[in-house]
């Protein structure tokens, strides 16, 4: 029996699907799905040998930041990393849907599967750095420490940061949504500009 949680992710409202056939779509979408597959992959393995190597060498990135930035800087990067695992996750999942289920994929939509995992690092260090300075709150829980410094709590925050950046890859959107709601609260509505006088 199906998961109804995953079944919705898999059909994606779709109905029964049916099979894509290969000449269903034109070589050009064929060629472009075949290289946007090996830049996921490329994005993947970059994103996990920086993890590997921020986590092994944490102290040596605490040192070298600035006094302010030390405890900050490998949970910070961790969650940037998280942000392009995430997205190229989420990249999969729309290349998946529009490739193979819907036979519909749109090969304008390029530029945004090459740049979207970039976009959500740069949106997971927005993200946290609002969510560590305190600014807001996720569910009533801040990440500003007490001023702990052990070895436990740094590994779970850099899982914690992981683990968020990866939640706002995936779900870019939603997270620029709110990003733009927050704006909005603390800066007042947007006034759209006056047209012509007349």
């Amino acid at each position: 029996m199906t998961d109804p949680a995953l079944s919705s992710v898999a059909d994606e409202g779709l109905g029964t699907p049916s099979p894509c056939r290969k000449e269903d779509q034109p070589a050009e979408v064929h060629r472009q799905v075949r290289w946007l597959i090996g830049y996921n992959i490329v994005m993947v393995l970059l994103g996990f040998s920086f993890l590997g190597l921020l986590w092994y060498h944490a102290e040596t990135v605490q040192d070298a930041a600035p006094m302010w930035l030390r405890a900050t800087l490998p949970p910070l990067l961790t969650a940037m990393v998280g942000g392009l695992l995430g997205n190229v996750l989420y990249n999969i999942r729309v290349m998946y849907v529009h490739y193979v289920k819907r036979c519909d994929y749109d090969t304008r939509w390029v530029g945004k599967y090459l740049s979207g995992p970039w976009e959500a690092a740069v949106l997971a260090l927005v993200v946290y750095a609002l969510l560590r300075g305190g600014v807001v709150t996720l569910s009533g829980v801040s990440l500003v420490s007490e001023g702990s410094s052990g070895t436990a709590i740094q590994d779970t925050a850099m899982l914690a940061a992981l683990g968020l950046g990866a939640l706002i890859g995936f779900s870019i959107r939603d997270v620029i949504g709110w990003l733009q709601r927050l704006s909005e609260t603390l800066f007042g509505e947007r006034q759209e500009p006056p047209g012509p006088a007349r």
